[in-house]
């Protein structure tokens, strides 16, 4: 009688999550190099002895690490290889220098060169993190966010209220894709008690036509509606509490069980009313009515059950706010890039 034995292979190490996205990093960024860069002015002194290629990377592995200051960049890149790039005989004040000299501008550019990267990558290999609104170019989510309290360390706090909005470095206001899961555009406000409205434009500059944006109460007004309907976006909004409006037609009616589909005019007088008739949805779960609002008035192209979905997916943006508090570190005083320009 024969017998097989089957002898398996042994599987090749994986690769630390760390190395990967070194890796990956360092990729993009060969790919960024590639466009003619602008040629630097230079200043006295000896030239720099490493690429700013180096320095970025070193700078965003920094990021991914929780880096609390550029002197944890510098020993990364003095203590060991970063990437392919060789360990450096370099001076703190040599990498500072550096950095300042290539100043916020170059940055920016990567990080959206970074993001068209990650964009290609997406569109290519067909990767989307939520297949709804097939008909729009893009779903963004639309929010902002406060930062944390400054902590009274100085004299000059020390006697400042509770509540006193000067305890508040400020507050970050962004546009989130959600098919991409990455930020469109983010945005640093100094003025927190300033409306959400403030400001706004910016956010949405090259934006899409017919992309679709989700927005919690804090953008709730019929201007900002049918400013977005003339400029071609769709739009989902949940109903503030004791709106007026008047019912124009209903799609689908069921009273027993809270459910509404119908066509409406936000403002019960001509006086205040919106420009633009929109749709009402309101559903019942659990003893709890919910009521949502959009300028896509068919239900043939956007049902009830698919808002729902996506105005479910808005809480992604939350998520990312989290993600750059808590992971990144820009929480209140300590924003990162604050420190590694200046510490």
């Amino acid at each position: 009688m024969l017998h097989d034995t089957v002898c398996p292979q042994p599987l090749p190490p994986a690769i630390p999550l760390k190395e990967q996205m070194v890796s990956f990093l360092e990729q993009m960024l060969t790919v960024s190099s590639t466009e003619p860069a602008r040629p630097a002015k230079r200043g006295r002194g000896r030239p720099a002895s490493f690429c700013l290629q180096h320095l970025w990377l070193a700078l965003l592995v920094g990021i991914l690490s929780q880096a609390d200051g550029l002197r944890r960049v510098w020993r990364c890149m003095v203590l060991g290889p970063v990437g392919s790039f060789p360990i450096l005989t370099v001076t703190y004040e040599a990498v500072r220098s550096h950095l300042l000299a290539a100043g916020t501008e170059s940055l920016q550019e990567l990080f959206v060169q970074i993001c068209g990267h990650l964009a290609s990558f997406a569109a290519k290999e067909q990767v989307s993190a939520l297949p709804l609104a097939s008909f729009a170019p893009q779903v963004v989510a639309l929010d902002e966010s406060t930062l944390d309290q400054l902590k009274r360390l100085t004299d000059d706090l020390a006697t400042v209220p509770d509540k006193d909005p000067h305890l508040q470095p400020g507050k970050l206001a962004g546009l989130f894709d959600l098919r991409l899961q990455q930020w469109v555009r983010l945005q640093f406000r100094a003025d927190v008690p300033a409306g959400c409205n403030v400001g706004i434009l910016v956010l949405l500059e090259g934006l899409a036509r017919g992309s679709l944006i989700l927005a919690d109460l804090g953008y709730f007004s019929f201007p900002w509606f049918d400013y977005l309907t003339e400029q071609g976006f769709f739009w989902i909004s949940r109903l503030k509490e004791r709106t007026s409006y008047t019912v124009q037609q209903v799609f689908y009616q069921d009273t027993d069980r809270g459910v509404l589909d119908a066509l409406i005019w936000l403002g019960a007088y001509r006086a205040d009313r919106a420009a633009y008739a929109v749709r009402l949805v309101q559903y019942q779960l659990e003893g709890k009515t919910y009521s949502y609002l959009t300028n896509v008035l068919d239900p043939a192209q956007l049902s009830m059950l698919e808002i729902a979905q996506l105005y479910a997916r808005r809480w992604d943006i939350e998520l990312a706010f989290l993600t750059l508090k808590r992971e990144v570190g820009i929480q209140g005083k300590r924003i990162l890039f604050s420190r590694l320009y200046l510490a």
